[in-house]
């Protein structure tokens, strides 16, 4: 099933101007701008068209990884090929790294238009607080359509970047070598396989990022996290990772 959102008659320019503000107010970064919807990019506000930011404030736990995110979307469209190669925000429950990384994934949206992500969460519950936040994020017309089809789910943002609805309980439905994806958010990692980890990277070969976030490890295999946020920490290898090419922050 397909849902339109957002988008009212024919408006040509939609305000997509997101400004992420710190507990206190202070501006931390902006993103986006007015979107030409027939020539599908940005383009300089047209007289009479009223550029309105939409503002999020992060929390206080959060600001430190508001700050990693804006630095590597300011690396990627650099094209800095030094930039991390995994973002992991982890932490104990209640600290916002679910939102913090659901920001990430409307960030990308916003600022490479046209890009593929993919986030993956082992049930329903996971995959509803990231679509919540997303939801909490941007305004609704900035989601140009929402496919719930259990088969293929997936939202479609205004500037026609996707994000795919994935489950971790399937690792090898990741493998879509048709698509080159800018990130793949493991959301509630510590539950997850490290399957689903190496398919993450597979996915984001040609130059994305594995965005993670998590608590620490809960057992049934999920001590990956762990051993994964010590060797970022340390610069030590995790297998075909290098730790020096991933962050780690604490909320």
């Amino acid at each position: 099933m397909k849902r339109s959102l957002g988008l009212l008659g024919n408006e040509r320019w939609i305000s997509v101007l997101l400004e992420v503000r710190s507990y206190e107010g202070e501006l931390v970064f902006r993103c986006g701008g007015c979107w030409d919807t027939r020539l599908r990019r940005y383009v300089p506000a047209p007289p009479g068209f009223k550029l309105t930011p939409h503002v999020v404030r992060l929390k206080r736990s959060q600001l430190e990884g508001a700050r990693r995110i804006c630095n590597q979307i300011i690396a990627r469209i650099a094209n800095d090929d030094a930039r991390p190669v995994v973002l992991m925000a982890i932490g104990n429950r209640g600290g916002g790294k679910t939102w913090l990384m659901a920001l990430f994934l409307v960030v990308v949206a916003l600022v490479l238009a046209g890009a593929y992500q993919m986030c993956v969460n082992l049930n329903a519950k996971n995959k509803a607080e990231v679509d919540d936040a997303i939801k909490a994020i941007c305004p609704a017309e900035w989601i140009r359509e929402e496919v719930t089809d259990p088969k293929d789910p997936k939202i479609e943002f205004v500037t026609r970047s996707w994000v795919f609805w994935m489950t971790g309980k399937n690792p090898g439905a990741m493998r879509m070598g048709q698509l080159k994806f800018e990130n793949v958010l493991i959301n509630e990692a510590q539950d997850q396989s490290t399957k689903v980890f190496s398919n993450a990277l597979g996915a984001i070969r040609t130059g994305g990022t594995v965005s993670i976030a998590t608590n620490g490890s809960q057992g049934a295999g999920g001590d990956w996290v762990i051993v994964l946020h010590q060797a970022i920490e340390g610069g030590e290898d995790f297998n075909e990772f290098q730790g020096r090419d991933g962050v780690s922050f604490v909320l």
